[in-house]
């Protein structure tokens, strides 16, 4: 059950809303999914354009859902004060609430009585697929308690900065995926864990505030979180790496939390306030492009025409609308790719910040819950379908030409061309690397107009 509901929530992240696809592959009026050539004798008449005209732009992203009651938690929680030299700045911090520890879904109150404290940790797990730019760097975190309680029944988007009030702990540390070595004394006889995390140590004032505490605190969750609303985990420096972090509960193991080592008649001891399956985990985001290459591109369709940014987080996406379709509303879409090519611009290092690996398609539905909505051809069941179907993954370029991205969008353009359609499905679709709430990964694109590789429809019909 826990593995089904890790995967549901792994495509609700990835898409904000659940879509169900109904393709229709028998019908001779519906296009060509899976982009194979035509092979049989009703489309010997089909007809190839690549002359379609189309106009982009860049444009920015709004808001993205990072915490939604379920729960629904992100994969991997972005953490930095990301410099990076095309796009400016990107700011992540996250904000989490631990809770009493859990049992079997029972909470055990923690007994204190005759503790000698010995240290007070944060433990967060690393998630390598967050990482971005350079990681071997040093970096610094401060941990604040949170001022604003938090709600598992609230909606919480990458906007939602809350409040926070004392500084109770900080690290310097180069991050790294190898694992660490401590010792868990929650059974009988203490085990030696190797896992790959990092450990705050948090000031002795707050772990004997904890364990001096009076009971009437522990006496249930809520009682709890009335005592300590949370920690806000912030980048205390700049630099030019975003690092992430898994604080998902993962088969019943509460990995994340807040560790408290202590002696009771000189036998070490702990307890943890995990980050649990009742506890909100939410991220702070702000990307600034202020001063930085792509802040003319902005909005800007002239500049669009030869350059186009995306990038996760907030972000940017690419605009991309087609303005002259009139002549082919009554066609039959057999094939419809999509070509992006990749652009290089001066001063940028794509071996330190290389493309997005894929790139995916949306369409903008005010109604849906994070606005962008994947377009048909992105397919759920696994990344295997979506790389047959829908493509979008960054290809190296040949003969020197630059790298590019092949995006399948037959479904969509063959829905775009109904004049008597019924969908909410609009004439213009978005690019952007997905899911955007974990992901700080960007492309530098060229535009429509570009002189020489400007974006392109490879268009395969046939008239009815």
């Amino acid at each position: 059950m826990n593995n089904n509901m890790q995967m549901n929530n792994f495509w609700e992240r990835l898409f904000p809303v659940t879509i169900i696809f109904a393709f229709f592959l028998g019908s001779c009026a519906d296009p060509t999914f899976v982009g194979e050539d035509i092979l049989d004798d009703d489309r010997i008449n089909a007809t190839f354009t690549d002359t379609i005209t189309i106009e982009s732009r860049t444009v920015r992203g709004d808001s993205v859902l990072t915490y939604s009651p379920g729960p629904i938690w992100l994969s991997a929680y972005l953490l930095g004060d990301y410099q990076d030299p095309i796009f400016g700045n990107t700011y992540s911090e996250i904000y989490a609430q631990p809770t009493l520890e859990l049992s079997q879904l029972s909470y055990l109150r923690p007994d204190f009585e005759k503790a000698s404290l010995d240290s007070v940790v944060l433990v967060l797990p690393y998630n390598g697929d967050g990482f971005y730019g350079n990681t071997e760097q040093q970096f610094s975190i401060n941990v604040y308690e949170l001022m604003d309680s938090m709600s598992r029944d609230s909606l919480y988007y990458s906007a939602s900065k809350l409040a926070t009030g004392t500084l109770i702990g900080s690290k310097t540390f180069t991050p790294s995926l190898d694992s660490v070595t401590f010792i868990d004394y929650r059974t009988t006889s203490p085990d030696t864990v190797s896992l790959s995390q990092l450990r705050i140590p948090l000031e002795g004032i707050f772990g004997r505030r904890l364990i001096f505490a009076d009971t009437s605190n522990y006496l249930t969750n809520a009682d709890f979180l009335r005592f300590f609303r949370g920690v806000s985990i912030q980048p205390s420096t700049p630099t030019d790496g975003m690092i992430s972090f898994d604080l998902v509960p993962t088969n019943g193991a509460y990995d994340a939390g807040i560790y408290v080592y202590f002696k009771r008649d000189t036998i070490p001891t702990q307890y943890r306030f995990p980050i649990s399956y009742s506890s909100p985990v939410s991220a702070y985001m702000n990307n600034d492009y202020t001063g930085s290459v792509v802040e003319p591109a902005i909005g800007n369709a002239d500049f669009s025409d030869s350059l186009a940014f995306v990038q996760g987080t907030e972000g940017l996406l690419l605009e991309l609308n087609f303005p002259n379709l009139e002549g082919l509303r009554d066609v039959v879409v057999n094939k419809a790719e999509l070509l992006v090519p990749v652009a290089s611009v001066s001063g940028d290092n794509p071996d330190l910040f290389p493309s997005a690996e894929r790139l995916y398609a949306f369409y903008y539905n005010e109604d849906a819950i994070g606005n962008y909505v994947p377009i048909d051809d992105v397919l759920l069941p696994n990344s295997g379908v979506i790389d047959v179907v829908f493509g979008g993954l960054v290809e190296e370029g040949a003969n020197g030409e630059p790298d590019i991205y092949r995006l399948n969008i037959s479904a969509w353009f063959q829905e775009m061309l109904k004049d008597d359609r019924e969908s909410d499905i609009p004439d213009v679709i978005y690019l952007t690397p997905s899911p955007r709430s974990e992901r700080v990964s960007r492309s530098i694109l060229y535009g429509a107009q570009h002189p020489q590789y400007p974006i392109k429809l490879n268009l395969t019909y046939t008239s009815q």
